[in-house]
């Protein structure tokens, strides 16, 4: 399961250590693990992209998230 956020701040991040660094740009959101996503709304790098049912927006791990993917 990965978690949707929004980057507030560009910039490089590192999520899980068997994969790249994340490039993120302002305003883009982008699907992540829930530890970095805690890390970062904590840091005010991003906040949390939430579903109509009020609970964070999430994806499985086997799912490409694309932003117009919002439920």
């Amino acid at each position: 399961m990965r978690t949707v956020i929004e980057f507030t701040q560009s910039g490089r991040y590192m999520d899980r250590a068997w994969e790249g660094e994340i490039l993120a740009e302002k305003g883009v959101q982008k699907a992540v693990s829930p530890s970095l996503a805690m890390r970062l709304v904590s840091l005010g790098s991003a906040i949390a992209i939430f579903g109509p049912d009020g609970k964070p927006l999430t994806v499985d791990d086997d799912e490409e998230f694309k932003p117009e993917d919002k439920k």
